[in-house]
């Protein structure tokens, strides 16, 4: 996070921020976004996030719930959009893309 302080301070980009923290909580402080844009494949989007979203927000990623696992599974590159107090999703197009880290599914028992 400090190189990338670093980095953005140099090419003078003034309107980004940096933060560190959980990812699947977002940064609420500068909430509502436009855009949030989940860099990686996650099984699900958090209520969270798409709570920070503005009206007509919208949120793009990879959903994917086989990432996790070593089988090199495709997800589906999904478009998140907000309307009102709506959040509605749509499919765009297969993608295979590294997991982010803690938006796994929580473990089940299946027999």
């Amino acid at each position: 996070a400090s190189l990338t302080e670093e980095v953005l301070t140099q090419l003078e980009c003034y309107n980004v921020s940096v933060v560190q923290g959980p990812l699947t909580e977002g940064y609420t402080k500068q909430a509502p976004y436009n855009v949030i844009l989940l860099a990686g494949a996650v099984a699900s989007v958090p209520e969270s996030l798409t709570d920070q979203l503005a009206n007509g927000g919208r949120l793009v990623t990879v959903i994917d719930d086989n990432a996790y696992y070593p089988d090199n599974t495709v997800g589906k590159a999904t478009l998140f959009y907000k309307s009102g107090n709506t959040v509605s999703q749509k499919q765009l197009f297969d993608a295979q893309v590294k997991p982010l880290p803690g938006f796994q599914k929580a473990p089940t028992f299946e027999f």
